[in-house]
């Protein structure tokens, strides 16, 4: 351990104990090979490539550099098969890709291109309900309508009918379906083991395609109020999906809590990770750390919910993000005053935070996007000029576009000191460290709430990473000797730090990160 430390050390431009001024950042030449980010891409709003309104599978294959030169390791692709809603979470074809975002070859080709670049690709995984206009429902409705559900095999057995009203059920009818969500969207009956046949035949028919992994959508729902049924569901997945691809990424949307303790639980069920809801603008628990200037108290929280995870399952992956397609944009919470330090602050904390963060599209040239649905799902801004490739509103959506941000990405990437290029330095330096991060168990560091402080450590090692939440200058007092490895301005002041006696005395500034190991 010690020998791998070294060496990175050696490798890396370490300042002078006693300077103070600005580290040179190259980040044109850093690889995403190892980046553990993930970036969430609604397909029908990212780009266009062939000029129709609608964006499809080649236009995010076009801006797969785009990705590589934000960082980004792989990406969730929300729901890309046949479906008669803008948003396809109601599949009619498991099997298939919806032609508006284009065919099978075209996916294919996407897999290619993002494995040539060290970018993995996951499915959006919808197994709790199906498009009441699949094929398996509208044979299942004729079937009960006439008696003809005998056979154990029957896709009757898919789905739960009933002759009487129940919680949750829907009458269109004259009898009831379990649909939790609305009546297009039938639940599917989960301890069928026909049905959970199918789920495998799926996984299997797109990972031997070479997808990476799957995102689970509404895992609290595939047993509505019965977590531990949800929980013993999973388990059952999780080992059917890595008998198929043993190194297959797994995260579960939910549960949608404000609390740790809400989400932590599921995590027995040894998928890889779930999405942390609490620190998104669900739980604001990375906001309010932050405005509230509780860092201490915020670091301490995530330290313990770490803690909490691996105890359920060693191998768990924290996955935290801002907001994302349920959600408004984080960039509606993001208060006036000083409101260039903050978003690129709230992107420090959380990008570095030990897991695999999820972006999703648009935050890092802060998008906006609220209300309805659709509202949060608007198009991608490439240019304040160069309309190419931006894609036509969704369907239903109602937002004024001129309150959305004007300056696109390939504008923002001109402009050092853009939210979009502070997020590809935070991306490219939790690259370089990635082995001291991702796997990482956490501890609390720091002597008062001014600082947001964990200690990561690791097979690789151990790093310390500070992040003054604060619009002042913060020192911090450290028992023995220091080196400062890396730092993250937000502004255009820079990190001091002197050793003495075996004390090292750092002083951050405003909204500044650091990242410190002892040294040798």
């Amino acid at each position: 351990m010690k020998k791998f430390f070294a060496a990175l050390l050696a490798g890396l431009a370490i300042l002078p104990l006693t300077s103070c001024g600005p580290f040179e950042y190259d980040i044109e030449d850093v690889s995403n090979e190892n980046s553990s980010v993930f970036y969430e891409i609604f397909v029908g709003s990212f780009y266009d490539s062939d000029g129709d309104g609608m964006g499809d599978l080649a236009g995010v294959t076009e801006k797969l550099d785009y990705l590589v030169d934000l960082g980004v390791g792989g990406i969730w692709l929300m729901p890309i098969h046949p479906s008669p809603t803008y948003h396809k979470y109601d599949v009619t074809d498991y099997f298939g890709i919806d032609p508006k975002y284009g065919t099978i070859a075209d996916f294919e080709a996407l897999l290619a291109a993002a494995e040539a670049r060290h970018i993995d690709v996951l499915m959006d995984l919808v197994i709790n309900h199906t498009s009441d206009r699949h094929p398996w429902f509208t044979q299942a409705v004729n079937l009960y309508r006439n008696g003809n559900c005998q056979a154990e095999d029957s896709v009757c057995h898919y789905y739960n009918f009933s002759d009487k009203s129940k919680t949750g059920y829907s009458k269109t009818y004259d009898f009831y379906y379990e649909a939790r969500f609305w009546s297009g969207m039938p639940d599917l009956n989960l301890d069928n083991p026909y049905m959970r046949e199918v789920i495998v035949e799926i996984c299997d028919f797109w990972l031997s395609k070479g997808v990476d992994g799957f995102r689970l959508d509404a895992v609290t729902s595939y047993y509505t109020g019965r977590d531990q049924d949800n929980i013993a569901f999973l388990t059952w997945l999780n080992e059917a999906i890595k008998d198929i691809k043993s190194d297959a990424y797994i995260v579960g949307e939910g549960p949608w809590g404000t609390l740790p303790s809400t989400v932590a639980p599921y995590y027995a069920s040894q998928i890889d990770s779930f999405f942390n809801f609490p620190v998104s603008v669900t739980g604001n628990k990375i906001y309010l750390g932050i405005r509230q200037q509780m860092g201490l108290t915020f670091a301490t929280m995530m330290s313990n919910y770490i803690a909490d995870i691996k105890g359920r399952n060693p191998g768990a992956l924290d996955a935290p993000f801002l907001s994302n397609h349920d959600q408004g944009r984080v960039a509606g919470l993001m208060f006036p005053d000083q409101r260039d330090y903050f978003r690129k602050l709230m992107g420090s904390v959380y990008l570095l935070m030990t897991g695999r963060p999820f972006i999703y599209y648009g935050e890092e040239i802060d998008m906006r996007g609220s209300g309805i649905d659709e509202n949060k799902r608007l198009p991608m801004i490439w240019s304040e000029t160069d309309k190419t490739g931006q894609t036509n509103l969704p369907i239903g959506a109602n937002y004024d576009m001129d309150l959305q941000v004007q300056l696109g990405a390939d504008d923002q990437r001109a402009n050092p000191d853009s939210l979009l290029n502070h997020y590809r330095k935070v991306i490219s330096v939790r690259t370089k460290y990635n082995a001291f991060i991702e796997k990482a168990t956490i501890a609390p560091i720091g002597s008062s709430e001014s600082i947001y402080g964990l200690r990561y450590t690791s097979e690789a090692g151990t790093i310390d990473i500070y992040t003054n939440i604060t619009p002042d200058p913060v020192t911090e007092k450290l028992t023995g000797s220091y080196e400062l490895l890396e730092e993250i301005p937000t502004g255009h002041e820079y990190a001091r730090l002197k050793v003495k006696n075996d004390v090292s005395t750092l002083t951050i500034p405003p909204f500044g990160t650091v990242i410190m190991a002892a040294s040798a």
